[in-house]
């Protein structure tokens, strides 16, 4: 006696989450994207006159529970080339915090064309409280020099973006 089993993989269609922002470029002009968030992936599509195109997406191995733009400081002096030259461009980078909270800061790298990672980590705490239930509170400061967050009950998470004086992201 033998069995067949077939499965499909259908990739997330519900929209939990959007916005818009500059995340991308287009021969050195910054474009108006608008960012879905479903489920784990993240797509981002470019905002045209009359029209919306898929630009890239990105998927995650967690399921994603929010997720916000950082307005990128005028004062700035980054590592990387690439993250560099989306710098010069003044392009946003996405913050995002997933089910299990892992985070992970991100920005589109335009050589590549492809969302890449600038900074992750993982946010939980054993023995801090209980988790709150989401939506979970989430701010960045008008400087851009950290974001606040609300995980548990009673305790506020300060994620700083900057280092050093001399430096605009953590190691």
């Amino acid at each position: 006696m033998s069995f067949f089993y077939n499965a499909t993989i259908k990739h997330p269609t519900a929209l939990a989450r959007s916005f818009k922002c500059t995340f991308t470029s287009t021969n050195d002009v910054a474009d108006t994207n608008l960012i879905t968030v479903c489920s784990n992936t993240i797509s981002v599509y470019t905002l045209r006159d009359h029209s919306i195109e898929l630009k890239t997406n990105s998927q995650f191995n967690d399921k994603i529970v929010e997720c916000i733009a950082v307005p990128v400081p005028v004062q700035r002096s980054a590592r990387k080339r690439e993250i560099e030259s989306a710098l010069e461009t003044k392009l946003d980078l996405i913050f995002v915090l997933t089910q299990n909270f892992n985070c992970a800061l991100i920005y589109y790298n335009k050589e590549n064309q492809q969302i890449e990672v600038i900074s992750r980590g993982n946010l939980s705490e054993k023995g801090t409280g209980e988790k709150r239930e989401g939506p979970y509170p989430l701010f960045i400061a008008t400087d851009s020099k950290f974001i606040t967050l609300m995980l548990y009950d009673n305790v506020i998470k300060i994620i700083p973006l900057v280092a050093k004086t001399d430096s605009q992201f953590p190691i």
